[in-house]
């Protein structure tokens, strides 16, 4: 049973309004609409290392570490970033080698050469 109802369409208890074609955003409304760059973490090379780290120290909470800032929130994520922007949590790089440097060092040791 198809009714016309105002400016959609009643289907049963369910009115179908048809999408609005000319919508225009203006002040800060539209701004925010806007694509802008993401915003670097303070301290990260880049934001995946960020999420990487947030992520690792997450774990730890749920696992029961602590948390070492006071915070309302008791989502381990939220409280992982908490953490991360208070400048309480530690993180670095590890230096990698190949696996060629590896070997020549293992092959040096070995034979007893000094590097």
């Amino acid at each position: 049973m198809l009714q016309r109802f105002r400016e959609g369409l009643v289907l049963g208890n369910y009115i179908r309004r048809p999408y609005p074609r000319n919508i225009e955003f203006r002040g800060k409304i539209g701004e925010q609409f806007l694509a802008s760059p993401a915003k670097m973490i303070e301290g990260f090379d880049s934001n995946y290392r960020y999420i990487l780290v947030a992520a690792r120290r997450a774990r730890q909470l749920q696992s029961g570490a602590p948390p070492v800032v006071q915070t309302n929130s008791r989502k381990p994520c939220r409280i992982a970033q908490d953490e991360i922007r208070a400048g309480k949590v530690k993180w670095e790089i590890p230096e990698t080698r190949s696996a060629a440097e590896q070997a020549a060092e293992a092959l040096d040791q070995a034979f007893g050469h000094d590097a």
